[in-house]
């Protein structure tokens, strides 16, 4: 079982880690500002996640986050979605 987590600043890196692993799904987002002001703004309003490697504590390496679109406050869109290539097929996405 996996434990999904707010996001929080301390995650920022291992999430720009995570994004390179998918680059060629999204394209290369780390050096848009675009992808990073939306990370920093969606880790602050609360409705970043992400899977933590072992549990850990901020910081951890991530095996999968996931951004939410909040454009519609009833209603939430995933926005963006990865899981770390070691994790797939582990139910890291599905709990």
């Amino acid at each position: 079982m996996t434990n999904v987590v707010n996001a929080t600043n301390e995650n920022i890196m291992g999430w720009l880690k995570l994004e390179t692993e998918v680059e060629y799904l999204f394209g290369p987002m780390v050096d848009d500002p675009s992808f990073m002001k939306a990370l920093e703004k969606n880790v602050n309003r609360g409705i970043a996640f992400c899977v933590r490697e072992n549990d850990g504590s901020p910081g951890s390496n991530l095996l999968g986050g996931v951004l939410f679109s909040s454009s519609n406050a009833s209603s939430y869109i995933i926005g963006w979605l990865a899981v770390s290539s070691h994790s797939r097929g582990k139910g890291v996405a599905t709990d």
